[in-house]
């Protein structure tokens, strides 16, 4: 998970959000909060307006999605604090009741909130609560832009979020490439249903290579590839992701896949095309590192090549015009993020060297 201190009130409450690149409702849990049925955890940290000098109500009673629950509540206003950025009287849901969905994998989790940074569209549902499109309006950043570095390593420290500007130069090399946001819907599917309904960071893809030539899919259809990092994986087409999985050799545990982390080297770079410009995966980017204290501290290195989407068969099937290129696929590059033109550039980013365990593979 890549997340960020916010904070809201004075003095201010902070809470541990998830950056999400595909929402744009920043809400926050009420000390009001009651456990539901099904509900496995409650918020680590809890909003209290009674403790805030600068709290405001507004009571508007609002409903939106986090991950996998459904959030009431209604509309408040605070102070709104991220790093050395204030915005005073900022507009969020505070939100008491959260209902899982009936079958929730996300619902334990480590951090209180979303940070969202969905694109500004002043038209879109809810975009009135989003902290950037806030920013903007105060006029605060100094750019209408925001730009990314994840960690992938050990070595790479602390990732960086920019809202105003690009990260440092000295995390990316080589030379950024622009592609514009697609105006193409998102269609409806299932494997979706972890996104909610706001503006999301896309743009298209039309091929997925594997090697020079050992797996070449053309997209069968115009598809939505969107940029989220809130998802660890790369999202596909279960039958393509199969086959990649089953190129790779990995081993398959449930819906997991695993390869040697010691065999890396030898594994083929995966290219993408998005809107007509190449992005190159190398194994290091697409073998997520993993270790497991009950596997004492063992070193995994698991496929981002998740099964996501159905097609109709493995043989030329219908795709279903859609994949979502996670985290997985965002650690690879410095993004920059262009609230006013919807723009999205990308350069190659600099990472410390990846663990080696010797002995340790699956």
């Amino acid at each position: 998970m890549h997340t960020t201190n916010i904070s809201l009130g004075t003095p201010p409450q902070s809470f541990n959000a998830l950056l999400d690149l595909a929402s744009s409702v920043l809400l926050v849990p009420s000390v009001k909060h009651s456990k539901t049925p099904g509900s496995t955890l409650s918020p680590p940290h809890q909003y209290n307006s009674t403790l805030s000098s600068t709290f405001r109500p507004n009571g508007t009673a609002m409903t939106s999605r986090f991950m996998q629950e459904d959030v009431s509540g209604y509309l408040s206003y605070d102070d709104f604090h991220i790093s050395s950025l204030t915005l005073s009287d900022a507009l969020f849901q505070e939100a008491p009741t959260w209902q899982p969905f009936p079958e929730c994998g996300l619902c334990d989790r480590p951090v209180d909130t979303l940070f969202p940074l969905g694109p500004y569209n002043a038209s879109a549902p809810q975009n009135f609560m989003s902290p950037i499109a806030q920013l903007i309006k105060a006029e605060i950043l100094d750019s209408n832009i925001f730009s990314l570095r994840l960690s992938r390593n050990p070595g790479d420290g602390e990732g960086q979020l920019v809202l105003g500007g690009i990260v440092d130069e000295e995390f990316y090399t080589g030379e950024f490439r622009t592609i514009p946001m697609t105006s193409l819907p998102v269609p409806n599917s299932p494997g979706l249903n972890v996104f909610d309904e706001g503006d999301k960071w896309k743009t298209t893809i039309s091929t997925l290579t594997v090697g020079l030539d050992s797996i070449k899919h053309a997209f069968s259809t115009p598809t939505v590839a969107i940029i989220d990092v809130g998802f660890p994986f790369i999202g596909l087409p279960v039958s393509l992701a199969e086959d990649i999985n089953a190129l790779l050799g990995t081993d398959n545990w449930g819906p997991f896949a695993w390869a040697d982390c010691e065999e890396r080297d030898t594994f083929p770079n995966v290219t993408i095309i998005l809107h007509d410009e190449e992005f190159i995966l190398t194994p290091y980017d697409y073998l997520l590192e993993q270790k497991f204290k009950e596997d004492g501290d063992r070193l995994f290195c698991q496929s981002a090549f998740w099964t996501m989407f159905e097609d109709e068969d493995r043989d030329g099937g219908r795709d279903e015009g859609v994949v979502v290129l996670g985290s997985a696929f965002v650690k690879a590059w410095v993004s920059v993020f262009d609230l006013e033109t919807g723009g999205m550039s990308f350069a190659r980013a600099k990472h410390g060297p990846p663990r080696h365990d010797p002995g340790h593979g699956v």
